[in-house]
């Protein structure tokens, strides 16, 4: 799918209008019913979009974990929940028994002048201040312990001690 329907089909979702869409993309209609498709095939997207109680098939903690984040490690076994019958049967069938709240995306706003974004970054609190902070970075690194190496090459040159004391990232610019 060409990233000109993604876009368009997130401006869609946003609120705007379908004749605003079709005047830039004739065929918007077909097009955002193919997209559709394609995420429901994805069982992320498919599990948000049922929106139901999926206790009867949870059977760990780390099925219920995977069902409320969306981290990578993951993404097994929320594939192996939407793989199972109740799941595709309510696919099917299109019906949302017990429906749940679905977690929405935060969306940022967009602001008209500089003055309207200093006065919104002011009342964040410290905590969404520090992941604004931690989001701005652009330069990977790599990391064993309180040592940070430039390139991976370079960090695996060093015999590590503890796996678990390893990590990488993006760096706060």
């Amino acid at each position: 799918m060409p990233k000109v329907y993604t876009s368009a089909f997130q401006w869609w979702l946003m609120g705007v209008g379908d004749e605003a869409i079709t005047a830039i993309l004739p065929d918007w209609d077909y097009q955002r019913g193919r997209y559709i498709e394609a995420l429901m095939q994805q069982a992320g997207f498919a599990m948000w979009a049922l929106g139901t109680d999926l206790t009867p098939v949870v059977r760990s903690p780390i099925q219920a974990r995977a069902l409320l984040t969306e981290e990578t490690r993951y993404r097994k076994v929320r594939r192996a929940l939407y793989g199972t019958t109740y799941v595709q049967t309510l696919l099917k069938l299109g019906k949302r028994p017990r429906p749940v709240e679905r977690r929405l995306p935060s969306v940022v706003p967009l602001f008209s002048t500089w003055a309207e974004k200093a006065d919104f970054l002011e009342t964040l609190s410290s905590s969404q201040e520090h992941h604004r902070t931690l989001e701005k970075g652009n330069i990977w690194w790599y990391m064993v312990g309180v040592k940070k190496y430039k390139s991976r090459a370079e960090r695996k040159l060093v015999t590590i001690q503890d796996p678990e004391f390893e990590s990488e990232g993006r760096a706060a610019g």
